[in-house]
C-alpha cells in the first residue's frame, strides 16, 4: 500500500483501453472497504448509485477521448 503500484495498474489499463474506444472503466468495491473507497475517490473514480446483489458498489471513471 501507498507505493504507487495502483496507480501504476490503472494507468496500464486506461492506456490500453483509450486506444479501442473505451470510454469507462468500472470497479466492484467491498463497501466495508474504507481503503478501496479511498483510493477510488483519490484516483478519480465515483461512486454509482445503487448496489449490487452481493452488496458491493460500483465505482466508475470515464476516460477522455483519444485524439486523432
Amino acid at each position: 500500500q501507498r507505493k504507487g503500484h495502483g496507480k501504476e495498474f490503472l494507468e496500464g489499463i486506461y492506456n490500453w483501453a483509450r486506444p479501442q474506444g473505451i470510454g469507462f472503466i468500472r470497479a466492484r468495491v467491498n463497501p466495508a472497504s474504507d481503503i478501496a473507497k479511498a483510493f477510488f475517490d483519490k484516483v478519480g473514480f465515483t461512486d454509482l448509485p445503487g448496489k449490487l446483489s452481493t452488496g458491493h458498489q460500483i465505482w466508475e471513471r470515464r476516460l477522455p477521448a483519444v485524439e486523432d
